[in-house]
């Protein structure tokens, strides 16, 4: 059974590289947009104190419930 895995993984190397630099990038890209835009929400939020609560708030409801929502797919 391992030994069939390893011989298809040893096979189609070029496949599996090829997925896995495309799941790289699209890690990559993912991560750089969070990053942008939490650095435009944090000085966004730094600048304007009354925004504070309104982002707070939604965030907290984010935490709290979009977990349950993606567990029903």
């Amino acid at each position: 059974m391992i030994n069939d895995i390893f011989s298809l993984l040893i096979e189609k190397r070029t496949f599996f590289l090829s997925l896995l630099t495309e799941h790289l990038f699209i890690s990559l890209v993912s991560i750089l947009i969070a990053l942008a835009a939490g650095l435009v929400l944090g000085v966004f939020i730094s600048e304007y104190q009354k925004v504070l609560n309104t982002c707070w708030g939604l965030s907290t409801l984010f935490i709290r419930f979009l977990p349950y929502r993606c567990w029903a797919f």
